[in-house]
């Protein structure tokens, strides 16, 4: 447990945590949730810091094609968590590979995709991270943009949300400027 999630099974590892398949159970509902937690030692405080901020991050976004943020903070018991919407998929490959899309369908599925991503670049946010492991298509054949870990705000008085200068993310999706570790690293990162 940690609060009021009761952690059924974990459903992946980062570079900042743990994301399990959880319930929340409150005295009114039950409810599944993708609960990610820090598993970090407390004293790093950059860890603490982008997870704060991807909470910030997070609770800030409403798009339908965005997991959607429920719940984030410090539990009772000094865990820090993040609880979002469970989206029950595939990742965006998988999902094409297993269903044989054409070539045409895979196109319309990726901007699908591409509409979550305008909705953080519209708040000046660049997620940094976008590869098909973090969309994940649901039952529905919807595309959802997931894990905001290393997002930043672009410039003017929002500042850096992660340091500007370490390289962070998946080398094979990064592109030069973000793998050089430029300063400049902006939306255009993410197309």
């Amino acid at each position: 447990r940690i609060g009021v999630y009761r952690i059924v099974r974990q459903l992946g590892r980062g570079g900042m945590g743990r994301v399990f398949l959880a319930v929340e159970e409150a005295e009114a509902f039950h409810r599944s949730v993708a609960l990610k937690v820090i598993d970090r030692p407390a004293f790093d405080e950059e860890a603490l810091r982008r997870f704060r901020d991807e909470v910030r991050i997070l609770s800030s976004l409403e798009h339908p094609g965005i997991a959607r943020f429920l719940n984030g903070g410090k539990s009772p018991d000094g865990v820090w968590f993040l609880a979002l919407e469970y989206i029950d998929g595939k990742d965006l490959l998988a999902w094409a590979q297993d269903r044989n899309l054409s070539v045409r369908r895979r196109i319309e599925l990726f901007l699908a995709a591409l509409e979550a991503v305008r909705c953080p670049r519209a708040r000046g946010v660049v997620h940094r991270d976008l590869k098909p492991g973090h969309i994940l298509v649901d039952p529905e054949g919807r595309p959802r943009l997931l894990d905001f870990g290393i997002s930043k705000a672009e410039g003017g008085s929002q500042g850096t949300l992660t340091t500007a200068s370490s390289v962070m993310g998946s080398p094979r999706y990064m592109s030069p400027e973000q793998l050089r570790s430029s300063r400049d690293v902006d939306a255009r990162t993410d197309i």
